[in-house]
């Protein structure tokens, strides 16, 4: 198993480019880089490092590149390992495999065909995108982008901007405290808890927010119901459509919000779907 040592007393950019395999990057205190390889191919591998960027390379990049990836089996899988110091950027682009990345890093970019993604805390701005797969991601505190083709996308905290796009699957949200704006094909959609702005724009699936009590809600969609929590006592604006559904509102009518109490404006319009408001 190639093992790499490289002296990095701060941060630095790693690039990782990789054909199939599973790829761990953690951030730590400390000032070294220390890469392990291992797979058929990690003895084919390049490690390099020039000036603060050090670059981890599959054999045949090519086929990488041009998205040959019937060329790649089990002759050809690389597992990497790599532990830098905290705040490094990170750069990965694989074509299957699982991507999982700790500890407080800085920027991050994520591409992959296949697989699932997991990141703790993405403190800098970030994105990933994927053909099929899960994201799981812990936390955010910047601007962040997740999409994926067919899979299911989770976000634990929302503490800067999130746009989550995916094609085909289920999306949840522990704490929307940022504005988040979620747009699914087909799937369901639950957030927990929300006090800034959620956009919700689905074709087909339920969405259900457990409870909001500050921000703006805004949905569109085409079939699913919708189902609100809003704290009792708490004023709310609302505006509601369906075409085909039913519209049931519990909320208890409490007037104008009095100079900086928090409020709610839920904005809801579906064809076929459901709309159920509720105290909570």
């Amino acid at each position: 198993m190639p093992e790499y040592t490289f002296s990095t007393p701060g941060s630095i950019a790693l690039v990782v480019k990789n054909l199939g395999g599973n790829v761990v990057i953690r951030a730590t205190d400390g000032d070294t880089t220390n890469v392990s390889l291992s797979g058929a191919q990690a003895d084919e591998a390049t490690v390099t490092q020039s000036g603060d960027t050090i670059t981890v390379q599959a054999p045949h990049p090519d086929w990488l590149e041009a998205g040959l990836l019937r060329n790649w089996g089990r002759d050809h899988r690389l597992d990497i390992t790599i532990d830098a110091p905290t705040g490094s950027h990170v750069r990965v682009k694989l074509g299957a495999g699982e991507v999982q990345l700790t500890g407080m890093l800085g920027s991050v970019e994520v591409r992959s065909g296949a697989g699932d993604v997991h990141i703790a805390d993405a403190t800098s701005e970030s994105s990933v995108h994927i053909g099929a797969g899960n994201i799981h991601v812990d936390s955010i505190a910047a601007a962040t982008r997740l999409s994926s083709g067919a899979g299911k996308i989770h976000l634990g905290e929302a503490n800067g901007e999130a746009r989550l796009n995916l094609g085909m699957g289920d999306v949840s949200i522990g704490h929307v405290a940022a504005p988040v704006f979620v747009k699914s094909g087909a799937g369901e959609v639950l957030v927990s808890a929300v006090t800034d702005d959620l956009t919700v724009n689905t074709g087909f699936g339920g969405t259900m927010i457990e409870r909001i009590s500050a921000g703006r809600f805004t949905y569109k969609g085409t079939g699913g119901d919708i189902t609100v929590g809003v704290p009792t006592g708490t004023p709310t604006w609302t505006e509601l459509s369906t075409v085909a559904g039913r519209v049931s509102n519990d909320l208890p009518s409490v007037g104008e919000p009095k100079p900086g109490q928090d409020h709610v404006e839920l904005r809801v319009t579906t064809v076929s779907g459901a709309i159920e408001l509720h105290p909570v």
